[in-house]
């Protein structure tokens, strides 16, 4: 029995390194994690697995879209029951500490591609963008069109918000100050 402590001590160090959750909420989390029914937590993330088995194996960075109804279909339970299951739980692979929730998302553009791929699309143009001459959102707008993924230049405001990395304006002047 000495596995659900050392096991407990080494979830709550991971969790404790997350943005936002203090020592005594990663302890709890980490052994609500551990106490959840074998059974039902494995079904979830087995299910999960399966659908991204991609991105699990290394193969690419990229999650493949996946609506919560789908999982909830897979397995034969109402969407909400599987909402209030996957709240609040994490799960650990070799590429970090995921919220489950992480792994749900809506296909998006003509490609399908999930949130996130375009969110890393993105992020890998913003790489290798010139720093004097960053792109703007139409220019990215247009950059994601020609591999397919067709998005308004809000949204793609939008996703580069929730990257946070500032507007081209912005960024050429921090670039400038250095």
């Amino acid at each position: 029995m000495r596995a659900f402590p050392a096991a407990l001590e080494r979830l709550t160090e991971q969790f404790a390194r997350l943005p936002g959750i203090g020592m005594k909420s990663a302890q709890r989390l980490a052994f609500y994690v551990l106490s959840l029914p074998k059974d039902e937590a494995q079904s979830f993330a087995q299910a999960i697995l399966d659908a991204q088995r991609p991105f699990f194996s290394g193969q690419t960075a990229e999650l493949s879209p996946m609506k919560l109804s789908s999982l909830a279909e897979t397995l034969d339970l109402h969407p909400s029951t599987v909402s209030r299951a996957v709240r609040d739980k994490y799960l650990q692979c070799r590429q970090g500490i995921y919220p489950l929730r992480y792994f749900f998302s809506r296909a998006v553009g003509q490609q399908g591609l999930s949130r996130q791929a375009v969110k890393q699309r993105m992020l890998l143009r913003f790489k290798d963008e010139d720093s004097s001459h960053p792109l703007s959102d139409q220019t990215l707008c247009d950059l994601l069109a020609a591999e397919g993924v067709f998005l308004a230049r809000r949204t793609v405001a939008k996703y580069r918000i929730e990257l946070g990395i500032g507007s081209s304006t912005a960024r050429r002047a921090r670039n400038r100050g250095k």
